[in-house]
């Protein structure tokens, strides 16, 4: 599922990061890699919330509607 649907406050495993090379890049800077442990914490019209690697980031609805978590 995308990381724009994903329910709030429940560890999930990133499955696919989709995007233009540099987006891509970005996030593996970010620490958003492919097995890595994320979790949404708050979610708003303009994006979310999330925690990853023991960091907070917030995130466009464009960039988290390309993170497909499980």
């Amino acid at each position: 599922m995308p990381l724009s649907i994903a329910p709030i406050n429940v560890p999930l495993v990133v499955r696919r990061v989709s995007g233009e090379a540099k987006l891509q890049k970005h996030l593996v800077s970010l620490g958003i890699v492919l097995g890595a442990s994320i979790t949404v914490l708050s979610r708003s019209r303009g994006g979310a919330l999330i925690e990853i690697k023991g960091s907070r980031l917030a995130l466009s609805r464009d960039v988290i509607s390309m993170i497909a978590v499980s």
